[in-house]
């Protein structure tokens, strides 16, 4: 049985990475080690069965206790005890899904069906924490399974070191997480992986002392013979210069605050390890240097450094609004649009780039304090432990594991890796390793003495086991059928949506989506009753869904619920309201109900967050008779608003209006924190239709001393010095243009005409 299960925890250690795959892929995966991991706790408690003993894992009370917390949150209460716990959900849902069921009961977690795929996660990373430190209580086990890792990390990030140099790209199958975030995550599980792997190359290295200089450097070189060792170090430096190749400054800092914790402890046990010490600084300066000398955050996906502050910004105001117990374990992407500040409508945030502020939104100063508990007394008492240790592999594998947490927690700090399923299978198995370390290997290979587990307890938990296994199996499976029956909406009948939906929801009934696309073709095929069924139950799964509240409206106003529609109608674009489409869905109905000034209003909020479509907007309004000076009232304070207003002016006529509109739009492009040449090439080229060529020149310029390296502005800014006659002008615009764009083909031509050819 206990081999079983060294096997089992194992697999779930190298299976882990494959979460991050995409699509079913990587579903699948998770979900088999769920229920994997599920198991491997029903095994050691099989082998308590056999011997009833248990290694202490300190943390299990308040593990317990949090798996609870998240188990109360997904579960419906009724609306004074939601009153009571959290006024704020207690408000949204007054607004939201009581519009259409007045008084259902309703979970503290806006997404049940998140919170309990959460819940499912933690149990399995539970498991592992008190799989790992039952398992490796044996030196002998130990020893296997951190060789085996750090070769399996040596040669994941060998593998990426070839990328990084070789191939100067990523595939999606070399990822560790989502593959759209491969150089925000990556790094982070290396600079976890890497103080292990030092730590054991260290603990495992020939010994050898009062030797002289010389015979240490022969006695090196003879060791090279030693494949295990010399193995061991290979796969430590190629993690490392992994971590340097990816160029994240985040993975290249924690690494260094993992190393700088490994060798302030090893001072503590600093007796005859001089040499370790002095060996890890010299490798935390080298890190260093090699960082600075690489340069930080090339090409770093996602968000730029100023959006994510943003969205921390953002996650505060969340926080303040949901202190207690947060908005419910998984779903920051479905609260946060409604506190949004950061602009671009085609942005997705999914999280909130800083592992402790996501865990404050979702989980609130509850589950922060339960995670921290458990936290410390995994620290505390190995701590404590180790210092009584003298054990070279014990020493230095627990060092490994505290600097391993250290270099996570201070990656996530800002990046969202620890919202990654690998990144947290690695850490509860780190906090494992550390207790098993410290508080439970032997250094003969034999187990030291447990505790006895009293039969009871033993058949309790294994009852709570098998029932969460046989839950989450359900769950998992259940998912995975629901999206390989669903087929694509938009190339079916109605009829065959209905009927694909309709399967889909049986086997996932906490699916929201399939809820909607159920409504979507009862409504196509004319059964509104069912419809307004079916999206109610999708609300009540998913009640901050802008899209689900909006579509309802749209339903109840034509079935002559005014009140409830507009509501509905509002609430849709206020839980969304970075969405231009939402306050255009509301403005178009506001219309139509002669409610033209807050019409106007959610116009001005959809120009706003998109102003790309703001020529879409202006033809709402021109199509219900707004004035000029309606809509120029409308359109917010910005140089693209303004551009597309110069735009509509020029083309009915209106030439003194436009050209207002469009100087209008380049005052505001040159005070705007991310200003766009657009309105200076377009505005400039107003003016040189109509034979102002000054005019257009003047503003051309304007452009280029904010965007002097921009080709475009450069060639307009020759063309327009060539129509003046100002050739020489014209010839140093074309020359430059040509230095920022060789392939401009009539750059060459012109300053081939106006210069000649050069010898």
């Amino acid at each position: 049985m206990t081999r079983l299960a060294y096997s089992t925890l194992l697999i779930i250690l190298f299976l882990a990475p494959l979460a991050g795959l995409p699509g079913t892929a990587g579903l699948g995966t998770v979900a088999a080690l769920e229920a994997i991991g599920i198991c491997l706790l029903l095994l050691c408690l099989f082998k308590v069965g056999e011997r009833p003993l248990w290694h202490p894992a300190p943390g299990l009370l308040p593990l317990t206790i949090f798996a609870g917390f998240l188990l109360v949150q997904a579960l419906p209460l009724p609306p004074f005890l939601l009153r009571l716990l959290s006024p704020r959900t207690w408000g949204l849902y007054g607004d939201t899904i009581w519009v259409v069921r007045p008084g259902i009961w309703m979970p503290l977690s806006f997404s049940p069906q998140a919170t309990l795929t959460e819940f499912f996660r933690f149990f399995l990373l539970a498991a592992l924490y008190l799989g790992t430190v039952q398992l490796l209580a044996s030196r002998d086990r130990l020893k296997v399974a951190i060789s085996s890792l750090t070769a399996y990390a040596g040669l994941v990030a060998l593998v990426a070191i070839g990328v990084f140099l070789f191939l100067g790209s990523r595939p999606a199958w070399l990822t560790w997480e989502l593959p759209t975030s491969f150089r925000d995550n990556f790094p982070g599980l290396l600079a976890m992986a890497f103080p292990l792997a030092l730590a054991h190359y260290l603990a495992s290295r020939p010994h050898v002392s009062h030797l002289s200089l010389r015979e240490k450097v022969v006695n090196f070189i003879r060791q090279l013979s030693f494949r295990p060792h010399v193995l061991l170090g290979a796969s430590c430096l190629c993690v490392l210069f992994a971590i340097l190749l990816s160029r994240s400054w985040s993975g290249i800092v924690s690494s260094l605050g993992a190393l700088l914790i490994f060798s302030l402890l090893l001072l503590t046990r600093s007796r005859g390890r001089r040499m370790e010490v002095w060996g890890t600084l010299l490798l935390l300066g080298l890190l260093l240097l090699l960082g600075l000398a690489l340069g930080g955050g090339g090409g770093q996906a996602g968000l730029s450094a100023g959006e994510k502050q943003l969205v921390r910004q953002d996650s505060l105001k969340i926080f303040a609004n949901f202190p207690l117990f947060g908005t419910g374990a998984g779903t920051f992407s479905q609260v946060y649009p409604r506190y949004r500040t950061l602009p671009g409508d085609n942005l997705v945030v999914n999280h909130a780039h800083n592992a402790l502020m996501e865990h404050l939104v979702e989980t609130g100063l509850t589950g922060i304090l339960l995670f921290a508990w458990f936290l410390v007394l995994v620290l505390y008492r190995g701590y404590l432990a180790w210092l009584q240790r003298h054990s070279r592999t014990s020493v230095y594998l627990y060092l490994g594991c505290l600097s391993g947490l250290t270099a996570i927690l201070l990656y996530g700090w800002r990046n969202s890796v620890l919202q990654g399923f690998a990144a947290q299978v690695y850490f509860f198995f780190l906090c494992g390793l550390a207790i098993a370390t410290a508080t439970t290997s032997s250094l003969r290979g034999t187990e030291p003495e447990p505790l006895q587990v009293p039969s009871g307890v033993r058949r309790w938990a294994v009852f709570v086991t098998v029932v969460v296994l046989a839950f989450n199996v359900a769950a998992d499976l259940g998912g995975l059928l629901g999206r390989a029956g669903y087929g694509d909406p938009a190339a079916e009948q109605a009829e065959e949506t209905v009927q694909s939906a309709s399967r889909a929801a049986l086997l996932d009934p906490l699916a929201a989506g399939y809820r909607y696309a159920l409504a979507d073709g009862s409504l196509a095929s004319g059964d509104v009753e069912r419809a307004t069924d079916q999206l109610g139950t999708a609300l009540r799964l998913a009640p901050l869904d802008a899209e689900y509240l909006q579509r309802m409206g749209l339903v109840l106003a034509n079935l002559g619920h005014e009140g409830q529609a507009e509501r509905l109608l509002r609430a849709g674009a206020q839980v969304d309201r970075a969405n231009p489409e939402r306050h255009k869905t509301l403005a178009f109905w506001l219309l139509s109900r002669g409610k033209k000034e807050e019409a106007l209003e959610q116009i001005r909020q959809a120009v706003y967050w998109g102003p790309e479509k703001t020529w879409d907007y202006l033809t709402l309004m021109d199509l219900n008779d707004l004035g000029q000076e309606e809509m120029r009232r409308t359109l917010p304070e910005r140089s693209m608003p303004m551009l597309a207003f110069g735009d509509y002016l020029a083309s009915i006529g209106e030439d003194s209006a436009a050209e207002r509109s469009y100087r209008t739009s380049v005052q505001h492009a040159m005070t705007e924190k991310h200003p766009d040449p657009e309105p200076f090439r377009r505005t400039a080229q107003f003016f040189a239709d109509r034979g102002r060529d000054t005019d257009a020149l003047e503003i051309i310029l304007m452009g280029i001393e904010l965007f002097p390296q921009n080709p475009e502005l450069r060639m307009s800014a020759a063309n327009l010095y060539e129509k003046l006659g100002i050739v020489y002008r014209a010839v140093q615009e074309y020359r430059v243009v040509l230095a920022f764009d060789q392939d401009n083909e009539e750059a060459r031509e012109r300053l081939q005409v106006l210069a000649g050819p050069r010898p």
